[in-house]
């Protein structure tokens, strides 16, 4: 470890939950970077993107199959193998950490985990089944079942607070059993809710519903 250890910033979390494409604009906001991606075509298809956005002399891709080095190059797409050794840059990523813990992997992807670091900053990407340990690092964890157990909680908040006004009773227990939607009390059940909050939310809907269909009915006659 080395003093650029204290520029770590680990963000883990389940797949397609926007980590790459974080790192990505990070990393671009930066003079210069490596992006250490496990496959080819993950790295073909960033290097893509790059070079629509800063140029095709700004931008290199290595891989075992390709390399393409422009002189002028800033940003580098590699497969973390093929991370080119002695090159400064400001900015280091490198997306699926956790294959670290493949013995099938080989050597050299721990290797360039371990050494490759950014002047400035060092990204690492992966799921929550690894855990950096003997950093000093800053962990951004996403969490789709938070993301939605939350939307939902301020969702049917709403409607508990509607409620209150005419069944202060009804709505109380409308909180209550939205009080323990996951992962707030029981992650287990993954963001679930509980048949009570169906069963006490259906019935203030259907008398909703009711009062606004007898004043539609009393409107006609």
């Amino acid at each position: 470890m080395n003093e650029a250890d204290g520029n770590l910033v680990a963000i883990l979390g389940p797949t397609n939950t926007g980590k790459t494409y974080l790192a990505f604009d990070r990393m671009m906001a930066f003079q210069s970077g490596i992006f250490g991606f496990p496959l080819r075509l993950l790295a073909r298809e960033n290097y893509d993107k790059a070079v629509k956005k800063v140029g095709i002399n700004k931008v290199a891709l290595v891989t075992g199959e390709e390399k393409f080095i422009p002189k002028e190059a800033k940003y580098f797409f590699c497969t973390v193998e093929s991370i080119p050794k002695n090159l400064n840059v400001e900015c280091v990523v490198i997306d699926e950490i956790q294959l670290a813990s493949d013995y099938e992997r080989g050597h050299i992807f721990t290797d360039n985990l371990l050494n490759t670091r950014g002047e400035y900053e060092t990204i690492l990407l992966g799921s929550l089944t690894i855990f950096v340990t003997g950093m000093q690092t800053t962990y951004t964890i996403f969490s789709r079942n938070f993301v939605i157990s939350l939307t939902i909680f301020i969702l049917l908040s709403y409607f508990c607070v509607k409620a209150y006004r005419e069944y202060k009773y009804l709505a109380i227990l409308m909180f209550l059993s939205i009080f323990l939607l996951s992962p707030n009390v029981f992650s287990s059940r993954e963001g679930e809710l509980f048949p009570i909050t169906y069963i006490t939310f259906a019935i203030y809907f259907s008398i909703n519903l009711g009062k606004y269909m007898y004043k539609r009915w009393k409107s006609y006659y």
